[in-house]
């Protein structure tokens, strides 16, 4: 089986998710900022070129923003179904996008399979004790994956999500856009959709 890192892709927007107003609970394995739920509506960032402010980013269905993870309507039902409904859902509004349904993600769907050992990560900080560094290039032992489309590891304390080959032939059929899928963080191998 092949395993992906899901997460957003460059080119389309971030939005600015500074006004926590809580915590999401039942998720042990989710620390820090990780766990945030931030404040409705959410504002686009705004990048800097040549001196002046733009807003060059596309939207997609899907977006990633400080590890805070945001989707439509038609993005979460594939995420809720991959997930085996193991996810956490808050509703939100985007500025300029308030005639769509967005909604704050957290998958809590979580498969101990990663082959430590095998997988290419940082050293972990100071704040992570017994846990590893970020995950670059993960390895998983297909023994212990339980054969969830997509999932977190207790093991990585910025809670990337992983997914399975079979997400990614969905997600590309139902035309979302916004993710980028890779095998490994610096790794040539993206699909972009």
């Amino acid at each position: 089986m092949n395993f992906y890192i899901y997460s957003g892709r460059e080119g389309y927007a971030g939005y600015d998710s500074e006004n926590v107003v809580g915590e999401v609970e039942g998720a042990p394995f989710i620390v820090g900022a990780y766990r945030k739920l931030v404040a409705s509506p959410l504002s686009e960032y705004l990048w800097e070129e040549k001196g002046r402010q733009i807003k060059p980013r596309k939207c997609g269905d899907f977006h990633e923003s400080s590890g805070l993870v945001f989707a439509n309507e038609k993005a979460l039902k594939l995420i809720e179904k991959a997930a085996r409904g193991k996810i956490q859902a808050f509703p939100i509004t985007i500025e300029g996008r308030e005639d769509e349904t967005f909604y704050q993600v957290f998958v809590l769907n979580c498969v101990d399979c990663l082959d430590v050992r095998q997988t290419d990560s940082s050293p972990p900080g100071n704040f992570w004790k017994n846990k590893i560094g970020v995950i670059r290039g993960p390895v998983f032992d297909e023994n212990r994956w339980d054969g969830s489309d997509l999932f977190v590891v207790p093991e990585d304390p910025s809670t990337k999500w992983f997914c399975t080959e079979n997400f990614v032939k969905e997600w590309k059929a139902a035309k979302l856009k916004g993710a980028c899928f890779s095998k490994h963080i610096f790794g040539p191998d993206k699909i972009l959709s």
